[in-house]
């Protein structure tokens, strides 16, 4: 058996204005806001060879996300004269966020004996994203075109998986199951094209 919801919203939102009749600029904007959560119900019968009931485990999970993302992105474009010369320039933000718990509770029952398992995996993610650049694109023919530019874009990442095995030590974070890392990248470039 398994159970889905889902609540969400999302939006967005773009402009363009004429700051002279060779100039414009633009923004876009975008957000979303969501949860998720999922439980998944099973039960599994072992028999023997006779159709004798050895074993049945159930299992029940259940998985917990809130998700939300932002985006903005700002763009202006100078057409420097009448021949198609113009500058570009764009800047893009990205930030995500993922905050999740997933509960798993596992019983098997045999004649003899039974057994619980039963861990919570708590897992935080976030991102932010930033670039920015310049475009000069200048014609030379009506089939060459010179395009120069440069860029620039840094990402920072941050990670954790926090694992939790409730039977034992409800509560203690099990340090080897465990995860951490945070990742930073930065990225200049300089380019040319005919």
């Amino acid at each position: 058996i398994t159970n889905n919801n889902y609540r969400g919203i999302n939006g967005g939102m773009g402009m363009n204005y004429e700051l002279s009749p060779r100039t414009e600029i633009g923004i876009l904007c975008f957000t979303n806001f969501y949860d998720y959560g999922t439980e998944n119900i099973s039960q599994i019968e072992n028999k023997d060879n006779k159709d004798v009931l050895v074993s049945n485990i159930n299992n029940n999970t259940i998985d917990q996300t809130k998700n939300q993302k932002h985006s903005v992105n700002l763009n202006l474009v100078s057409r420097l004269d009448s021949l198609g010369r113009k500058i570009d320039i764009n800047f893009d933000y990205t930030n995500f966020s993922n905050n999740g718990t997933i509960d798993y509770l596992t019983q098997t029952r045999t004649s003899v004996d039974d057994s619980l398992f039963a861990e919570t995996n708590r897992l935080v993610r976030k991102a932010n994203l930033f670039s920015g650049g310049i475009d000069y694109v200048h014609p030379i023919t009506k089939s060459v075109t010179l395009n120069l530019g440069g860029r620039y874009s840094y990402t920072t990442n941050k990670y954790k998986l926090a694992v939790f095995n409730d039977e034992l030590n409800p509560g203690q974070e099990d340090t080897l199951k465990s995860n951490e890392f945070n990742y930073d990248e930065h990225i200049q470039a300089i380019y040319t094209s005919v």
